[in-house]
């Protein structure tokens, strides 16, 4: 059994680059990135939130691992456009990125991502 048949989102990575504007400065703009066809993504259900007392000070946000199928490319900040599936709408900032080692295996990529309450426009 693959990833794959267990996939319930269809998610987009969508990846920054820096471009000129008019006045010269550069500007962040956000590229949606080539994604496999249907279905392609799922958050790992075993996820209970953050439980960790850190202690007083900034608190690191609470992070989730979600599969994707292997078609994807993906690379750490890029942001995941969930657009079908329970859990949809929602962005999601990578904050890792786990391709298995064995590479006649690969059949799925696991990321861990937290939400990201930024802007894609």
């Amino acid at each position: 059994m693959s990833v794959a048949s267990l996939c319930d989102h269809r998610g987009i990575v969508n990846r920054a680059t820096l471009t000129p504007d008019a006045l010269g400065d550069n500007v962040e703009t956000w590229a949606a990135l080539p994604a496999p066809a249907g279905l392609n993504c799922r958050p790992n259900q075993a996820w209970s939130g953050n439980l960790q007392d850190h202690g007083p000070g900034e608190q690191p946000g609470a992070m989730r691992q979600w599969f994707l199928v292997a078609g994807f490319d993906v690379q750490e900040r890029d942001v995941i456009s969930v657009e079908e599936g329970p859990e949809a709408p929602v962005l999601l900032r990578v904050q890792s990125v786990t391709r298995p080692t064995a590479s006649k295996a690969v059949h799925h990529i696991e990321v861990n991502v937290e939400v990201w309450k930024g802007s894609l426009t």
